[in-house]
């Protein structure tokens, strides 16, 4: 649940009967049994009670409304053990919303309570994970909340859980506010039974389906219920199993009704409808019952849905991106909507306005004139553009970041950058503890950005087609052009080798058949950078972090980085000195492959042979990449297409500049 700072969670109450002294009732929750929830979009939910608070007196509220209205009583005690949360308290007498609540109880509607806790920490657990979390293991997908605040408990009528109902119990004599008792010769016998040190029995109907139907018809007929559920000293595991009967009951007769059956349900769930009695309903009615069309409610809409539904139409689209970018209640509404036509959502968009559009069959510019006078349409059509844009942007090899540095600039004009080089090495003070001055040497490099960009269109043709699929692909497209915009600017700069760069003279090239990537090449790479120095001649002091290479050197730069051993010629004859098998440069240089390297598209210097050694870019940068105001991403923007064109246009911008830094930052063996 990655977004949420709060969850409801459903699970039973029993409300009791108000005491003489009292007109307030009494209830008693059953309010988490520490277990995995369905409560969002994607993964179930598991609250960890060891990191739980819980103060009271809390609020006990109305379908977690907050305002004063929608109180209906406080919570005294909550419990936490054996992995649940019990919840005791009382229902306000002077609350409208009570009263309303005790007449449906009184009257036998099952009632549920709803609990509202704030997440302060949590965690993910992936596929296939497990762990022990309130005495059960867990397996993931799963969302740990491992830290979370009890804020409030609220009584419902119909909650997300099937398997969750109401257990009313016990009902009251209205005008003598006392319970009534008709078998005074069962509580005189009872009497007598615990004077002789027995307990008194209550007998169980055979068919254990409709045991609790039998218990409910008794009570309806007497005003009262066995007395281990009216009377509060009784004990309480009679109560938790009346409890868990109901439960398996009401589960029983909604899977049964299967959400087809409502009125059977309501029917069976109210009067104590046992399997067997259900079923028989569900089947008469079945037999009876015309064939239709089932039409879900349709969703709250908004732009943001809308904008989310158009995003959902691209098969691109990275789930746990859009849970970040729309939270989980948005993209759940905007999933049905998911092969939204173009022409649907320009009704859907106009509809947010006000607006009611003529049908496209009585001319489709007429249709598509009146949808962009919506305020809506642009903006929703524009941050679709932008989501799909990114998710394909970022989808894109973007390996340059490690080996470059970025830089943001506020301008685009040519930017210079100092870095001394000169030692401020100290000195030795003489005894008069005169100190001397140091002399600071800088060289300057520079970078500039420029503007890249690109427009598309949502034209008339388009629309006309109504197919969303083929809008979203632009933007993908769009953002895939913008990640190989800077690629291929990045990559030619660095195989152009301008100014001869890389060379004998820098002392950070080498050539020839000694060069090719091998544990002698880089051994002689590794102290060719180490023997830079800076320009007053002393040593650099800096170590190579990066190995950079072309495709066809991947898996053998991997095995230089994570193999300890290598297999090495044995000694020629005569030779009995042992040779070395260990891998001197095992973890040294974390390989990055980038397939640049090796196209020719990109520039004329690509290789399949030749590999670099790169320092850390934020220590001594080689190559830097300058973003205007620090923005590394596209921008897009949308406005009214031209007079000439029925529809919307969109632009694509990115300005940046890469150049050439310091050359003491990188090695490059050509590998032949």
């Amino acid at each position: 649940m990655p977004n949420s700072d709060k969850l409801q969670i459903i699970e039973a109450i029993s409300i009791e009967a108000a005491s003489s002294e009292s007109k307030d009732r009494k209830f008693t929750m059953l309010a988490y049994t520490g277990g995995p929830m369905q409560v969002g979009y994607y993964d179930p939910v598991v609250i960890d009670l060891n990191g739980m608070e819980a103060n009271t007196p809390m609020p006990a509220l109305h379908n977690h409304y907050k305002d004063v209205d929608n109180v209906v009583g406080v919570i005294s005690k909550v419990t936490v053990s054996d992995g649940k949360i019990n919840v005791e308290g009382k229902l306000s007498s002077g609350s409208e919303k009570a009263k309303q609540l005790t007449a449906l109880s009184d009257s036998g509607v099952p009632l549920q309570a709803s609990v509202g806790a704030q997440i302060i920490e949590r965690y993910h657990l992936e596929a296939e994970e497990t762990e022990i979390v309130n005495g059960q293991t867990i397996t993931g997908p799963v969302m740990v909340v491992s830290k979370s605040r009890l804020r409030e408990v609220s009584v419902v009528v119909l909650g997300a859980d099937h398997l969750t109902n109401t257990i009313v119990a016990n009902f009251y004599d209205k005008e003598s506010s006392t319970m009534p008792n008709p078998n005074k010769d069962t509580e005189v016998k009872n009497k007598d039974l615990e004077a002789k040190g027995q307990t008194a029995k209550t007998e169980t109907p055979a068919d254990t389906k409709d045991s609790v139907q039998a218990s409910a018809e008794n009570t309806n007929k007497q005003g009262t219920v066995e007395a281990s559920a009216l009377n509060p000293q009784a004990d309480i595991q009679k109560y938790r199993e009346q409890l868990a009967a109901e439960s398996e009951r009401i589960a029983t007769v909604k899977e049964l009704c299967a959400g087809a059956h409502p009125d059977i349900e309501a029917k069976a769930i109210r009067e104590g409808w046992g399997h067997d009695k259900t079923k028989l309903a569900v089947l008469e009615a079945k037999q009876t019952q015309p064939p239709g069309m089932f039409v879900p409610s349709a969703p709250r809409l908004d732009r943001k849905v809308l904008e989310a539904a158009i995003c959902l139409s691209n098969s691109q689209t990275n789930d746990s991106v859009m849970v970040k970018r729309y939270g989980e209640n948005t993209l759940e509404m905007a999933y049905s909507l998911r092969n939204l036509g173009v022409q649907e959502l320009f009704i859907e968009a106009a509809r947010l306005d006000g607006i009611a559009l003529p049908s496209p069959r009585r001319g489709h510019d007429a249709f598509i004139r009146a949808a962009f006078s919506s305020l809506s349409l642009p903006n929703i059509l524009s941050g679709a553009a932008n989501a799909v844009l990114m998710d394909s942007f970022a989808s894109v090899d973007s390996s340059w970041r490690r080996v470059c540095k970025t830089r943001p600039v506020n301008n685009f004009m040519e930017h210079s950058r100092y870095r001394l080089t000169d030692t401020m090495q100290f000195q030795l003070i003489p005894p008069s503890g005169e100190f001397k001055h140091g002399k600071l040497g800088e060289e300057t490099y520079s970078n500039q950005a420029d503007t890249y960009g690109i427009m598309f269109s949502l034209n008339r043709q388009t629309i006309i087609n109504d197919d969303m699929g083929a809008f979203s692909e632009i933007p993908a497209a769009f953002g895939r052009g913008a990640a190989e915009s800077i690629n291929m600017i990045v990559w030619a700069l660095i195989l152009a080798n301008a100014g001869a760069f890389f060379s004998t003279t820098h002392q950070n090239y080498a050539s020839g058949a000694s060069s090719y990537l091998s544990i002698t090449a880089l051994t002689s790479a590794e102290q060719m950078f180490l023997d830079q120095t800076k320009p007053n001649g002393h040593p650099l002091g800096i170590s190579p972090q990066t190995m950079l290479v072309p495709t066809a050197l991947k898996v053998l730069a991997e095995q230089l980085y994570g193999s300890l051993k290598l297999n090495l010629a044995t000694p020629t004859d005569g030779d009995s000195e042992e040779k070395p098998d260990g891998n001197p440069h095992a973890g040294k240089y974390a390989p990055v492959c980038s397939p640049y390297l090796s196209n020719s598209s990109v520039h004329a210097n690509a290789s399949t042979k030749g590999w670099y050694l790169f320092a850390d870019p934020n220590v001594v940068p080689a190559f830097e990449i300058a973003f205007l105001n620090g923005v590394e991403r596209p921008t897009i923007e949308s406005a009214q297409a031209d007079f000439n064109t029925l529809g919307v246009q969109f632009r694509g911008y990115l300005d940046f500049g890469a150049a050439q830094q310091d050359y003491r930052g990188a090695v490059f063996f050509a590998g032949q």
